[in-house]
């Protein structure tokens, strides 16, 4: 397979579950929630990562534990960072 450089965006996505697509200015409850990589860049990279490419992965990410926390989700998910 191909060895991959992507570059652009990669954030944190805070993904929230719900029993139904709120309507607008509803309020609803949550079922739960997650965090997970995200931006087009990381987004690609994974998709590339599971079709066994060798990624790394070239964005500008912010320091502390929040930057810390994606580094180590994208790591884990096959992307060299």
């Amino acid at each position: 397979m191909a060895r991959i450089l992507v570059t652009g965006i990669a954030t944190l996505d805070h993904v929230i579950d719900v029993d139904t697509y709120p309507e607008e200015d509803s309020e609803q409850r949550a079922l739960g929630s997650q965090t997970l990589p995200g931006g087009n860049a990381a987004n690609t990279a994974y998709l590339l990562a599971q079709a066994g490419h060798r990624v790394d992965l070239a964005a500008v990410v912010a320091a502390g534990s929040e930057g810390d926390r994606l580094l180590e989700r994208l790591s884990a998910r096959g992307i060299g960072v």
